[in-house]
């Protein structure tokens, strides 16, 4: 899964604590960031974050129903994804909402699935533990290596 950045300018008006925004992914529906609490009145605040490479809606919000700007001063916001600019404003009523970036075109399954892929990876995992089996390996030819185990067994083998 691939991840972008994601920062937010919020400069506060007169009434930081009226001030709020959220982040949904909506490729899956979840809510992906909330903003902090403002309590600073006109006051620049930058937050950063990491986030899926998705398509998201951020809708700004103003508890009074009068935005961040300009009747109680020079309140505003900035939305930057993937180091681009994306949204910006602060001239509304109660809400406002953009959206932006794009849902990847697979989205990866939050449970295992129960079967081999058909169609194996493209850049398989390698894993470092060793595999254990409780079904012993029988084979016809000797091994290149000494076993450090030698089996037990009641008859004896037919070579010295």
């Amino acid at each position: 899964m691939a991840f972008a950045a994601k920062r937010v300018h919020v400069t506060t008006d007169d009434y930081p604590d009226e001030t709020s925004w959220i982040l949904t992914n909506t490729c899956t529906g979840a809510i992906q960031e909330i903003s902090p609490l403002y309590n600073d009145d006109f006051t620049e605040h930058v937050n950063s974050y990491c986030v899926p490479s998705a398509d998201y809606t951020i809708e700004f919000k103003d508890k009074w129903g009068d935005g961040i700007c300009c009747d109680e001063g020079p309140g505003s916001y900035e939305v930057f994804y993937d180091g681009e600019l994306v949204a910006s404003g602060g001239e509304f009523e109660d809400s406002e909402t953009k959206t932006f970036g794009s849902c990847p075109t697979e989205i990866p399954s939050l449970q295992p699935s129960l079967a081999p892929s058909s169609r194996p990876s493209a850049s398989p995992s390698i894993s470092v533990a060793p595999s254990v089996s409780m079904v012993p390996t029988v084979s016809t030819s000797p091994s290149s290596q000494p076993s450090y185990q030698p089996s037990v067994t009641a008859q004896p083998s037919i070579q010295p």
